[in-house]
């Protein structure tokens, strides 16, 4: 349900800031393709999978796509090897999302430039799920708890600091920890 509401989400700005958003009825890559030489399509966003999909189709290289201005990549890990070669194929225009189901949203990125960059001379940034979001404080912390130094394996956690609140958990005890 929440994974829901974060896409009506990004859906529903694209609408409240004067986009016009194209939902195709079922996904196929023909279809993508068609849908932006032939609408001029300037954004979209893809799952890992789908990236896999545009880039393995054998028309692809042909078409027209020069008018994306951006392709967001999240919804599930990608490797640094694909996200290069997702910005060799879009160009300089390619970012990268993480986002947790609880959260609703996006809370750490890598934009554009920052892909970019990246794939041109700094592949382990490509390893980063990015930088945390403007409302959210991020921390990697060990077995016991205990923040972990930079480049630390260990598990995530996310605590926003304006969404606790408009989510209605801020002051309930267990719900904003």
């Amino acid at each position: 349900m929440r994974a829901g509401w974060a896409a009506a989400r990004g859906l529903l700005a694209g609408v409240f800031g004067g986009s016009t958003t194209y939902v195709l009825p079922t996904w196929n890559v023909e279809a993508f393709l068609d849908t932006v030489e032939k609408a001029r399509i300037t954004a979209t966003f893809f799952v890992p999978a789908v990236v896999n999909m545009v880039l393995a189709h054998p028309g692809a290289a042909d078409r027209d796509l020069s008018s994306l201005t951006s392709v967001r990549v999240g919804g599930a890990p990608i490797s640094p090897q694909r996200l290069k070669d997702a910005v060799e194929f879009f160009g300089p225009v390619v970012a990268q999302g993480y986002g947790i189901g609880e959260m609703t949203s996006v809370v750490a990125g890598l934009s554009s430039e920052e892909v970019a960059r990246a794939a041109a001379s700094d592949a382990e940034l490509l390893q980063s799920c990015g930088r945390a979001m403007y409302d959210t404080e991020i921390r990697v912390v060990d077995e016991e708890g205990s923040a972990l130094p930079p480049c630390g394996v260990g598990e995530v956690i996310v605590r926003p600091r304006l969404r606790a609140r408009v989510l209605g958990a801020h002051r309930r005890p267990g719900m904003d920890a």
